[in-house]
């Protein structure tokens, strides 16, 4: 089946010796910050989002905003909830014109829900969006497909 996208790669930008110089003296700095905190799967995942909850990663630590608001979304499984941030545009538009659903980064093991209300603010007042990023559960403590699960509870119950 042909493809309809828009899309074109040109190689000589994946070359290495087409970054600029402003990306390499940013990567320098981000392996130099990186080389003096340990290495997470060393310490292990727990360990490593303690580390930056307090502040004493690489990464910084989060800073919550008072526009954001903390809730729960009920659960496949019960007795539990998934723990959610919704972040609404701060302008006299009237009414939101869509909602985001934010899955944070992390790779289903490090990250939460609290380290994007800055960009995620943003992208609400920017687009007049309503803005929801989802605490989905971790590895190792819950293997994986648990994070996917409570992503698909909280779509599933925002479409309800």
């Amino acid at each position: 089946m042909p493809s309809n996208l828009d899309l074109t790669l040109t190689a000589n930008r994946l070359d290495p010796a087409s970054i600029s110089p402003e990306s390499h003296a940013f990567n320098s700095k981000v392996r130099e910050i990186a080389s003096n905190t340990p290495k997470w799967w060393e310490i292990g995942a727990p360990n490593a989002r303690h580390l930056r909850r307090e502040g004493k990663s690489a990464l910084p630590k989060p800073v919550l905003l008072p526009s954001a608001a903390s809730f729960n979304i009920p659960s496949r499984d019960l007795g539990r909830s998934v723990p959610c941030r919704v972040f609404k545009p701060h302008d006299d538009r009237g009414p939101p014109r869509g909602l985001f659903l934010h899955i944070h980064g992390g790779g289903w093991v490090l990250s939460d829900e609290t380290y994007q209300d800055d960009r995620l603010q943003r992208m609400a007042n920017d687009h007049h969006l309503v803005c929801i990023s989802v605490g989905y559960r971790k590895a190792p403590e819950d293997p994986f497909p648990a994070g996917p699960y409570d992503c698909y509870d909280v779509a599933e119950w925002l479409i309800d």
